[in-house]
């Protein structure tokens, strides 16, 4: 199809012709994302190559956009593009083969265009289209000043490889481009459902949050009506103290929950620190467990030094480690095992806690994924055990919030040991106010 146009404001005579397949060359040359992009060296490369074997005075890699050649790369010239009116890549992308203009002078298409007449005063033109997924998108080409007698077969040969090198780099480029876009799309795809996990977690948390608050308070309000004896003495008497550790056990939940929110990000948890008997504080939790031992019919050995264990540390923090790796191991040990409790001072001064059980193990493939918020430990046997997922993620996020490690090992006698070596700064000496956490 011919139109007319005009150029750089001044009427023309020049016709220009149009490929039939106009509408998907233009689609495969947007595809390709490289009009307007930055000079790179591997075309700039070609085209000086490509000039300086043929001795030319011009090569480009020419782009034919809608209404403008864009040049990709060019030698010899300072200019990025002209109108497509004024092109003689236009001519040349009709046809798939090598289109020349030996004088264009005494070419009727071409005697009378503008740079012809004036500069760059274009006399010889040889382009090779450069054939994109069926498309001619553009061509590389060699121009001169001066007129040639003849291009022959060898000429011709060279030129044709010289586009091929052409497709070549625009393929790569636009494969490696397609390679980034899709990681950058299954990046971005990953990251919206891990952040929908996080939300859905977040969501979760803060329900459970509310929706235990109202029966933990009547637990805690009905626990000290018993503990109290507010409607008459209570028999046995041992009752009143279960009731007792009942509401002691429901006020460490609620204090629990007011900082479980904050555990899904651990950089905004306060750490309000005091100096804790940590044999004494071991002893404390060690006691309000025992209901669970003894439903559980699980025995409990106790090692605790002679001498006080002073630490550095959030009281809150510190008891809801105990309860959640005695609980643990509790949970986690079949009737008639046995769990053992025990606090010491290592030859570094460091505190340690660490609870052993005759449990069935760890299944150290899932121990990364039972260390993760709602993350569910597989045992040895293969066997998943009921719960939110919570404990372990708990402890482990205590512990890093005072510096210390949490460390999970399967003894050579069975079972399991879980312990936490506290840092060396922590370690308090003697003679210094205790806290005791309630």
């Amino acid at each position: 199809m011919l139109v007319w146009s005009c150029y750089l404001g001044g009427m023309t005579n020049a016709l220009y012709p149009k490929p039939f397949d106009e509408d998907y060359r233009l689609q495969v040359l947007e595809d390709l994302a490289l009009l307007d992009t930055d000079p790179a060296p591997e075309y700039d490369r070609l085209v000086w190559l490509a000039k300086r074997h043929f001795g030319t005075k011009f090569a480009l890699i020419s782009l034919v956009d809608k209404d403008r050649q864009w040049f990709k790369a060019c030698a010899g010239l300072d200019v990025t593009e002209t109108p497509r009116e004024v092109a003689f890549c236009t001519h040349a992308i009709m046809k798939r083969e090598i289109f020349v203009v030996l004088d264009a002078t005494g070419d009727p298409r071409f005697k009378e265009n503008p740079v012809v007449v004036g500069p760059p005063h274009v006399r010889f033109y040889a382009g090779k289209p450069l054939v994109i997924n069926g498309a001619a998108i553009g061509t590389l080409c060699i121009i001169d000043d001066k007129p040639r007698q003849v291009f022959d077969e060898e000429d011709r040969e060279s030129l044709d490889a010289f586009a091929q090198i052409a497709i070549a780099e625009i393929e790569i480029r636009d494969n490696t481009r397609q390679a980034a876009d899709s990681v950058v799309k299954q990046y971005h795809g990953a990251l919206r459902l891990f952040q929908a996990g996080e939300n859905a977690k977040a969501q979760f948390l803060a329900t459970m949050s509310h929706e235990l608050r109202t029966p933990l308070n009547a637990v805690i309000g009905f626990a000290d009506c018993i503990s109290g004896e507010l409607l008459g003495p209570v028999e046995p008497p041992k009752y009143k103290e279960f009731a007792k550790r009942i509401a002691d056990g429901g006020r460490r939940q609620l204090s629990l929950i007011d900082r479980l929110l904050e555990l899904t990000d651990a950089g905004s948890v306060e750490v309000f620190e005091e100096v804790i008997d940590l044999r004494a504080l071991a002893s404390r939790c060690i006691d309000s467990l025992s209901g669970e031992t003894l439903v559980a019919g699980v025995g409990m050995d106790v090692r605790l030094p002679d001498a006080a264990v002073l630490l550095k540390g959030d009281p809150v923090h510190v008891t809801q480690i105990l309860l959640e790796l005695i609980s643990n191991a509790i949970k986690f040990t079949p009737q008639g095992g046995r769990i053992c409790v025990e606090v010491s001072v290592d030859s570094d001064n460091c505190a340690v806690i660490a609870v052993d059980d005759t449990g069935i193990g760890i299944d150290e493939a899932a121990l990364n994924e039972a260390l993760a918020v709602f993350g569910r430990l597989n045992t040895k046997g293969d066997r998943v055990y009921q719960g939110a997922g919570l404990g372990l993620p708990i402890i482990n996020k205590l512990a890093e919030l005072h510096g210390a490690a949490l460390s999970l090992s399967a003894p050579g006698t069975g079972g399991t040991r879980a312990s936490i070596r506290f840092p060396r700064y922590r370690t308090v000496e003697e003679n210094t106010q205790i806290t005791m956490a309630g």
